[in-house]
């Protein structure tokens, strides 16, 4: 480091208790270095097999100190926590994060292989929030994404009414919060009445659009003159929405 101290960057995740690999902090570009003493650690492309130093692929973790799998989540653990095909009777934790491995250096991460993301300190599949908006009542189909960036991540839902049904964004809200804890609750809901699709008949979320921007009520500047605060949509205008920004329910679990 710059300032001479001794730093060292720790990784893991939850479901290998923590401290899984360990790199000390040299230069501008920190990595996470080689596996803990006792773990392992590999880059498997998606037929489970390494992948050449050098080239992108998947982190998988090894070792004692796994956890068992997720309470009451069969799917989940069994996605999540596969057989190890090095190590007979073993098994591997699947992080989802993609990761280069530098000779000389250790493992550099890239980003993440899925979808997942962090809300409130809680990890999201946005799949997960789409499987339970569509037990909304009402709603026959819904894309979950995010905005914003760091701390400031949001979920967006947009969904669309079945056939007949009459859906509004507070009303989708409302009935999702009795049934999930918060941070699966959407931040915004907008309804549409059919999603914008591409050529090849897929949603195209690019398409989809931004939700209403927050409008703060009307001030008096100092001289006296009345002002107002906007945000401006990152999105481009799209079909007709009912949409919903404000505060969940409280979750009954």
């Amino acid at each position: 480091m710059a300032s001479g101290e001794l730093a060292w960057n720790l990784y893991g995740p939850t479901e290998s208790t923590v401290d899984a690999a360990a790199a000390r902090v040299l230069g501008r570009t920190p990595t996470i270095g080689r596996p803990l003493a006792g773990l392992s650690a590999h880059l498997l492309n998606s037929d489970l097999q390494p992948v050449p130093d050098g080239e992108t692929g998947e982190l998988y973790l090894g070792g004692p100190q796994l956890a068992r799998g997720y309470r009451a989540r069969p799917i989940e653990t069994a996605t999540h926590f596969v057989a190890d095909p090095f190590t007979p009777g073993g098994r591997l934790y699947r992080t989802g994060v993609l990761a280069r491995w530098e000779p000389g250096v250790g493992y550099l991460l890239l980003g993440r292989a899925d979808d997942q993301v962090e809300i409130r300190g809680q990890r999201v599949e946005p799949a997960e929030v789409e499987a339970l908006l569509h037990e909304v009542p009402g709603v026959a189909g819904a894309v979950v994404g995010v905005m914003g960036q760091d701390q400031d991540v949001s979920l967006v839902a947009h969904v669309v009414p079945a056939r007949g049904a009459t859906i509004d964004a507070a009303g989708v809200r409302n009935d999702l919060a009795r049934r999930a804890p918060s941070h699966l609750v959407p931040a915004h809901v907008v309804v549409l009445d059919a999603f914008p699709v591409t050529v090849g008949g897929k949603v195209d979320r690019a398409a989809l659009p931004a939700p209403p921007a927050p409008v703060r009520p009307a001030v008096t500047s100092p001289a006296g003159s009345a002002s107002a605060w906007s945000s401006p949509g990152r999105w481009p205008p799209a079909p007709r929405c009912s949409c919903s920004t404000s505060p969940p329910p409280p979750w009954t679990p």
